[in-house]
Parts: structure tokens; sequence; C-alpha cells
């Protein structure tokens, strides 16, 4: 099992601290027994929540302490989602109430109220409500008392004012260098040869690959490197490796492989045949941790480098953490014996170098040193320690945001805007007494993951990131058993059964995904995320069964869905039950209209269409979803016009493209209201409207023309 504990709950539990105290809560707390169980869920809450640091310290060791963290971070759920609905439900009646304007009587108001509080929907959302909260009392009380046999100790003044001195360090490394550049220099300084091509394959395809190794797709990365004009198709590889040949004859050249795990001969085999025509001298360099590796990759002309000396791994750190130790002498023998204890990896030094950075503070070293994480055995935890070290430092609401990442597969390749608006639909980007907007925290969640090496930069595309495979596989152990990342769906995949405690899942999107692998799926009816992930196989053209998507339909809890690239044309109006979505993703599909049900979706902050080439409507009236922020609607070239009331998503940042329709709604007046637009709007069929009989038959068409400017 994985580590749970402060992980994800002490942000958890601030955040439902918080939901108990709001407006919507308010509305339902008049009720004697609502506002009675709510104030002792409140008070429960604190009460968990002064216990949390002993119960993460212990659940490393103590099954007991990790089993009670779990039962609670399920409770914990299951706690957002109710008072999720409350706050739903408020906001319907607020909206059903909306027509009531100032001029409408004091009578005719009095009568919507009633009948908004005493309808048959309204009685029975009370009753349903009831019930549950009954069985969430009682599970509060069996957590409770669960924790006081446990034994856990609550928070010391003193303990917890070093926790917030530890989490509230930053992390300002300068990335001008990485471990990767002291890596090559090592190895050119093994021969003075005049090297004609420098190939360098550094974590682009680490751990390449556990199941195969792609050989087209790094022999196409070698020519690339030579050549970045060259191009050639992926699945040939004969051809690849006849023009990798011809560019290499007689010519002398360093190969880089970093991080390498394939351990099949017969790869490596075919793999090194064009490099037998380069001059003598010539180098293939592999970087590896795996024995078997070094075996293999011993019967080519190759050079090990399984670890950076003490000396050279000690310089990655120092230019991680202090730049330089002789204004810091009193820290350097420690950060030594940091060092040793990453055995040699780079990625370990450069990690706990941003750890450090700017903490000069002995005690914090001296913590790093000392720490009891270093000396856990490997069948608790096969994560490096070093890398273990870096997370544990990690503030609770940057865990949390970075076990997400847990999602993504390796070497997959996201853009920072990505990442923030997934964040921020599953409720991590809410921190109280913070000032800004959720968008602009996440951006600072982003970067500070960045700067302590969480992330890194695409080699080949600077707007896009990605994570080492060794920071994927801690993302993995931190996320434990709520999340799950199916690899693939192609032909033949066998079925996965899925844990009840499951609530985010994503997969590599393939070309026919149907229900076969779904089958557990009724299991988990609180799933919150359904994120298919796009492949390079299947980039363009996917197909979604009907049955899957009817099963997709069912899960009320979603708060992320993702549809995007499936070849769909129509969405059910059961979309519109799905009353705690946050995210729909609906880029690249078919549709040609939203169905009107999405109007139901209150809670809705990103709607994402791009390339919904097809689509000419949205739903009539978006009035509505006043919690919209992103409305991404770019390359939506057949939209006839915007809808009603669109003035009213007073909450609105990002909107890509706004089209000037025939409808009063779609009139730039509109615009006047949308205050909080920030980045690129691009105006479209701004121009007079015209009537063509002869060439449209009578119908209505808008002049191409197009503006834009920035918001």
């Amino acid at each position: 099992m994985s580590m749970i504990g402060e992980v994800i709950l002490s942000a958890s539990v601030e955040m439902l601290i918080r939901k108990l105290s709001s407006e919507g809560i308010g509305l339902f707390a008049r009720q004697e027994k609502v506002h009675r169980d709510v104030m002792k869920w409140k008070k429960l809450l604190v009460k968990i929540k002064s216990v949390l640091d002993d119960a993460e310290e212990k659940q490393t060791t103590e099954d007991s302490v990790k089993i009670w963290l779990l039962d609670f971070q399920n409770l914990a759920y299951d706690v957002e989602d109710i008072l999720d609905e409350f706050e739903t439900e408020a906001l319907w009646r607020k909206l059903l109430l909306e027509p009531a304007q100032p001029s409408t009587s004091k009578f005719r108001k009095l009568i919507l109220t009633c009948w908004a509080s005493f309808s048959p929907r309204s009685i029975m959302f009370d009753s349903k409500m009831m019930s549950k909260i009954k069985e969430i009392t009682a599970r509060f009380q069996d957590i409770v008392k669960h924790k006081d046999q446990l034994n856990l100790e609550e928070n010391s003044r003193e303990k917890s004012k070093k926790v917030r001195k530890r989490l509230t360090t930053t992390s300002l490394v300068n990335e001008a260098k990485d471990w990767a550049g002291w890596a090559r220099q090592l190895l050119l300084n093994l021969s003075t040869m005049t090297i004609k091509y420098k190939i360098t394959l550094i974590s682009k395809h680490g751990h390449v690959s556990r199941k195969i190794l792609m050989l087209s797709i790094i022999t196409k990365s070698i020519l690339m490197s030579i050549n970045a004009k060259e191009s050639g198709d992926h699945n040939d590889l004969n051809l690849l490796q006849e023009k990798l040949k011809k560019k290499l004859s007689e010519k002398k050249f360093l190969l880089i492989l970093d991080d390498v795990w394939n351990e099949n001969y017969d790869d490596w085999t075919v793999l090194t045949n064009p490099f037998e025509a380069g001059s003598q001298g010539s180098k293939i360099v592999v970087t590896s941790r795996s024995r078997s590796v070094a075996a293999i990759t011993g019967t080519v002309p190759a050079y090990l480098l399984k670890e950076l000396s003490n000396d050279d791994c000690l310089s990655v750190f120092t230019e991680h953490s202090t730049r330089d130790f002789s204004m810091h002498q009193s820290l350097k023998g420690i950060g030594e014996k940091i060092v040793i204890k990453c055995n040699g990896l780079p990625l370990a030094a450069k990690t706990l170098g941003g750890l450090l950075r700017g903490k000069y503070d002995l005690s914090d070293w001296e913590d790093v040193l000392h720490s009891k994480i270093w000396n856990l055995p490997e069948e608790r935890c096969n994560i490096i320690p070093a890398l273990r070290l870096s997370y544990y430092y990690l503030s609770p609401h940057l865990k949390r945001c970075f076990a997400y990442c847990s999602l993504f597969p390796k070497n997959y390749e996201f853009q920072e805007d990505e990442i923030v608006l997934l964040w921020m639909a599953e409720g991590f980007l809410h921190r109280e007494n913070s000032e800004k907007q959720m968008e602009d925290l996440g951006r600072q969640y982003f970067r500070e993951l960045y700067l302590r090496s969480f992330f890194q930069q695409s080699s080949y595309n600077t707007s896009r990131f990605m994570m080492h495979d060794l920071i994927n596989d801690l993302a993995q152990w931190a996320a434990g058993g709520i999340y799950f990342r199916m690899e693939d769906l192609l032909p033949g995949t066998k079925q996965h059964k899925f844990s009840k405690s499951l609530r985010h899942f994503s997969y590599t999107r393939g070309q026919y995904d149907g229900n076969s692998s779904f089958d557990s799926f009724h299991n988990i009816e609180n799933l919150r995320t359904f994120l298919p992930i796009s492949s390079d196989i299947w980039s363009k053209k996917s197909y979604l069964s009907y049955s899957l998507f009817h099963m997709i339909s069912k899960l009320q809890c979603l708060r992320v869905l993702s549809l995007n690239g499936y070849c769909i044309s129509k969405l059910p109006n059961s979309i519109g039950d799905l009353k705690h979505l946050r995210y729909l993703n609906l880029s690249g599909t078919r549709i040609r209209t939203l169905p009107q049900s999405v109007n139901k979706l209150y809670n809705l902050e990103t709607l994402i269409l791009e390339d919904c080439r097809r689509l000419n409507k949205l739903c009539a009236d978006i009035g509505n979803l006043i919690k919209l922020q992103c409305l991404s609607n770019s390359n939506v070239d057949s939209l006839e016009g915007m809808p009603l009331r669109i003035g009213k998503l007073t909450c609105l940042q990002i909107l890509c493209c706004f089209v000037v329709g025939q409808d009063a709604g779609s009139r730039l007046k509109e615009l006047k209201f949308l205050l909080q637009l920030r980045e690129m709007l691009k105006i479209c069929k701004i121009g007079k409207y015209k009537r063509c009989q002869r060439c449209h038959g009578g119908r209505d068409k808008w002049e191409d023309q197009t503006s834009s400017f920035i918001a």
C-alpha cells in the first residue's frame, strides 16, 4: 500500500471544513437535524485533523494506521460529494428564483420561494440527503473510535510550527545546468578524439522501454539528432536503419542512451546494426541501474555508466542547493554525506538539492540526512529514498497535485494549462487565505513542482513538460489505490478488476474502445475522473462503443470527463445528470450540437470544444453555467453564433472565439459583461448581415470576416 496520510488528507480536511461553512450548506442548515449533524461533522473533522501529522509518521511502519487513513480518505471523499450535492441544489433553487426581478410582486416571489423549497423534487431531495447524512455520521463515529484505539498523538504547538516551517521552503533552481550535462561532460572526457556526431537521448526515452524497445522511434530520434529535418515512417524500421547507416558510414560518433531498462538481447542486436558502419573509435554509452542490461550491452562497443562518482554527484547537488559552498562551509560536510546516500544517482542529487535550495539552517540539512525514510526496508516501498524524501517535504497541497499526475503514462508530454484545469476541476486549487485566482494558484503549484525537478521540459517542444520515469513511479507510489492508470485498450487487452476505492481513472485511448475492459465499472460508482490519454498510434481516429458511453453516463460523481478525440456525433441527454461535473473535454469529436441538458451542469468550470469542426450550435441557453471559467472553442468553424445569455457567464476568463450570430445573445454587446476575460479573444463573422437567395436558397449568411484582440 502507498503513502496516504498527510499526502491528501490534511488538504482535504481544510477544504471540507470550509465547505461546511459555505452559503449553500447554510440554506439547509435551517433544518434542525441537518444543522446538528453538520456541526457534529465539523467538530469531528477538527479532532481528526489534529492527529494527521502523527498518523503520517506512523503509517510507514504500522499497517493499522495506514488502513485507518485509507478508511478516512474514502469517508472524506463521500462527505465532499454530499456537501457538493447540497451546494448544487442550493444553486438550482437560486437560479429558479432568478426571474423574480425587482418589478416582480412580493407575492409572486413568495410563491416561487415556497415552490422551490416544498416542490416534490425538493422534498425527495431532502429525504434522500437525510438518509445519507445518517450513514455518514455513523461512519464518522467509527473513524474517531478507531483513531482512539491507535493512540495517535495530537499536534503540539512546537511540532506544528516545525512542520509549517519545513513545508514553506521554495526551490528557486537555475535550470541552466542539469545532471545530463554533467554526464555528457564526464563521458567526453574519456576520450580526446574528434567526434563527428554527438548523439544524445537523455531522459526522453527513460526506461526504454520495459515492454519492448521502440526500435523505430529510437532510430528516428537518432536520425533527427544528426539532422533535425530528417523525416521518415515510424513503422518502416528497415528504411530508417538504412538512412542511419548511410549517415554514420565511416564517421566517428558518440551515442548516449540514458536510463535503459530493456533486457532483450535480440532488440539490442537489431538496434545496433547500423552503427557498425561507423569508423573506429566510435562509442555507444548506456546508462542503467540494471545488471542484466550491463551484461547485454557489454556485447557491443559500449561503456556502461551505472552512476556518477561522488564528486560529480556532489557537483550536481551543489548546483541545485547552494550554488557554492564557499559562503556556507558549515553545510558542506552534511551535503557530502547526503550525496553519498544518493548512491550516485544524478536525479536524486538534483531533487534533494532543489529541496534544500535557499535553506541555510543546519537543522534543515540534518533533518534530511537523518530522516527515517533512508532506512525503510525496500519491501515496504521500492522507491529510491532520496526521491521519497523530496516528496515527503512537499506541502499537502503540492502532494495532492503531484499524485494526480500518476494518471499520465510514462513519456507523456503535457501542457501547463492542461494540468492546471484538471487540478481546478478536482478541487485542488482552493486554499484558505489565498487571494489568487484558482488558475494563478495552479500555475504557482506547477512552477514549484517544476523547480523541484518533479517536472522537466520537453526536449522537443518547450511549451510541453513530462516526468522522468522514476518520478512517474514516485507519483504512482504516492497516489495509492484511489488512482489507476490502464496502459492501453488494444484488442486482446485483459480485463481489470477495479477497486471500490478507485476515484481517478485514466487509460491510453485505442482505435476501438468497448466495454469489455470495463466490466467491473459497476463497482466504482464514485469515480471522479474518466480520462482517456491520446497515444501516437491512435491520435487521429478513435471509436467508443455505445455501451461504454452509456456506462460512463451513469457515473454520477464524475468531476472530470474527457471524450477527446473520439468519433462521436451526439451526446446523450443524460449528460445533464452529472451534476458534479467540473471539466468536460469534447475536443476533436464530431458532435453537431450540445444537448440542452448541458445547462443543468451548474458546477461546470471548463468546457473544451477545440477542433469540433462540425459543431454549429451550443446549447440554447448557456446562462445557467455561472461557474464556467474556460470555454475553449478554437477551430470551431461551423459555429453559427453564441447562445443566449452568454453575458451572464461573468466568471468566464478564457473564451477563444466569439462568433457574432443572428440571435440577440450572439451580438457584441454581450461582451461588455465578461469583465474577467484574459489572453487572446478572436471575434468571428463580424460584418453586415446579408441574404443571398440565388447562392444559398434563401438562407441567411454572414460575411466571412474575422477580428481579434487581447482581452
